[in-house]
């Protein structure tokens, strides 16, 4: 079974410890590939501080300033991180701040700036969680670490509705 990183989050619950093999039960995680797959995200989940390995077993780190979000884009570039929780403020998100995130995914957000009376609170996008949009039209471009898929077409990514046409 195909799994997403809000999945496997949603898996943890309350600041309790939780197996690897549990989490296996609860995804569905029956080949290798999946397997692979599971421990992969556990080990760069770990990495980036959102889960602590203890004994052998996963906790999830709960940090005030990281925020569970979808996103919200516009076609000049910025975006408001929607929470789910009523009365939240939406969180801006710089478009340089966005990561690779685009618009209708779910993402982790760690908040930057305080908002005050006339500004919404800003943010960055720490991690995708869950993509909205699963293709994306991209150049691939040789940097100095490797290679990186650039987005053409930004605008029409980040649009609700985009129509592309036939080049």
């Amino acid at each position: 079974m195909e799994f997403s990183i809000a999945t496997l989050l949603a898996n943890f619950t309350n600041d309790k410890l939780v197996a690897a093999k549990v989490l296996e039960k609860k995804l569905d995680c029956q080949n290798d590939n999946c397997l692979q797959k599971l421990h992969i995200a556990l080990d760069v989940l770990e990495k980036i501080g959102i889960v602590v390995k203890d004994r052998g077993k996963y906790r999830r780190v709960q940090e005030e300033d990281i925020i569970e979000a979808k996103l919200r884009c516009s076609s000049k570039g910025f975006c408001f991180a929607i929470q789910e929780a009523e009365g939240t403020e939406d969180i801006y998100i710089r478009e340089s701040h966005l990561s690779n995130a685009g618009n209708g995914d779910r993402v982790l957000v760690q908040m930057t700036k305080e908002g005050s009376r006339r500004r919404s609170p800003e943010g960055e996008v720490l991690q995708e969680l869950e993509r909205a949009n699963h293709s994306l039209l991209a150049r691939i471009k040789q940097t100095s670490k490797g290679f990186r898929a650039v987005p053409q077409m930004i605008g029409c990514y980040l649009k609700l509705n985009c129509r592309m046409k036939r080049i």
